[in-house]
Formats: C-alpha cells, sequence, structure tokens
C-alpha cells in the first residue's frame, strides 16, 4: 500500500468526529511505521518525529477531495494565530477506503488493529508525542538501553525541554504496551524517575 492509502485507513478509522490535529496523524503514523515498516522517513522536530512525506501525502488527499481538512483558529501566547486541524474523510475518501478494505484486507485489518492499540493506549497527542521523542531518542543513542536521564539529556539537545520524569515513565509504558521496547526499560524508567 502506498502511504496516502495508509493515511486513508488512519484517518477513516476515526470515523464522523476525525482526526484531531496533525501532529497526531504524524505520531499514529511515525508508530505505524515502526511496526509495519512503512514508507515514511522521519527526522527529529519540535513535537518529535515528523516525516515529510506524510505531510506532502496528506496535502495531496486533501487537494484531490478525499479527505476534508477543517481548520479551527484561536488566539495563542505567541506571536502567531493559533490553529487546530480536524481530517475526517470525505464520500470520495470513504469510497475509497472500502476498496482498500476489499483489495487489501490483512493489511487493511493489521492497520486497524495497531490503530485500535495505539488509541486506546494513547488517547492524548501529547502522551504519542513525548512516546515517540523517547523512541527515536532511543534509536539515536548508541545504546537501545539508554537510561531514562540519558534520554532526558538527549531530548535537550534537540530542544526537547518538556519531558518530566512522569513523561519518560508514562511514554516507556506506553512503548512496552505498544511491543516497541521490552520491560526492562520500564523498570530503568522507574528506577531513575524514583532517585
Amino acid at each position: 500500500m502506498t502511504l496516502g492509502q495508509i493515511l486513508l485507513i488512519v484517518i477513516g478509522h476515526t470515523g464522523e468526529k476525525g482526526l484531531p490535529g496533525r501532529t497526531r496523524l504524524q505520531k499514529l503514523v511515525y508508530f505505524l511505521s515502526k511496526r509495519m515498516h512503512l514508507p515514511a522517513s522521519y527526522s527529529p522536530y519540535y513535537y518529535g518525529p515528523y516525516s515529510e512525506q506524510v505531510s506532502a501525502s496528506l496535502e495531496s488527499l486533501v487537494e484531490r477531495g478525499l479527505i476534508d481538512e477543517n481548520v479551527n483558529t484561536f488566539e495563542s501566547d505567541g506571536p502567531f494565530e493559533g490553529k487546530k486541524y480536524t481530517y475526517t474523510l470525505t464520500e470520495d475518501g470513504r469510497a475509497v477506503m472500502e476498496a482498500l478494505r476489499r483489495k487489501h484486507a490483512d493489511e487493511f485489518q493489521r492497520i486497524s488493529e495497531h490503530i485500535s492499540a495505539l488509541l486506546s493506549n494513547a488517547p492524548s497527542t501529547r502522551a504519542l508525542a513525548v512516546a515517540s521523542k523517547l523512541l527515536i531518542l532511543r534509536e539515536r543513542s548508541r545504546e537501545h538501553a539508554a537510561s531514562p536521564g540519558k534520554l532526558r539529556r538527549l531530548a535537550e539537545k534537540f530542544g526537547w525541554r518538556d519531558i518530566s520524569n512522569q513523561d519518560v515513565r508514562d511514554g516507556v509504558d506506553l512503548l512496552v504496551k505498544y511491543g516497541l521496547i521490552d520491560s526492562d526499560a520500564r523498570n530503568q524508567a522507574e528506577l531513575a524517575s524514583s532517585n
């Protein structure tokens, strides 16, 4: 399946209420890419791993009328106006998604199961963002068993100063639940954050 087709399935999985936010979509697809080896490369960015391919595919789907992008603006503390995006499938998008369900039944099912697991374990976008930051930091460090303290120090190099001990525990717990790291990492996080 193409990245665009996968985005249709991810957004379609959220139903009528839609998928709230670009950051949430980036993180969901990031975790899918770790489980299913999707064709998207990621780099560290302000809110965690970011993929230009995901952004370009999303923009293409909106332009083709398969995804509806609803933008709500609000005042923010900074110099720029805040924007909140919500994505839903259009009628044409739902038709394409149903065709994908029939044509790629097994892969469609695997993607749906992974998205359900992610959403049930991490209801907030912040939880997904923190967990994705921790995972990319573990991958970029030379030690896959990097301690939470080391992960926080690495995070600061990327400007991610908002990761607390509790965030590390919660993020590691999510990564363990999702099967991306083993339970030894959870024990390390608990030990390091209790000091």
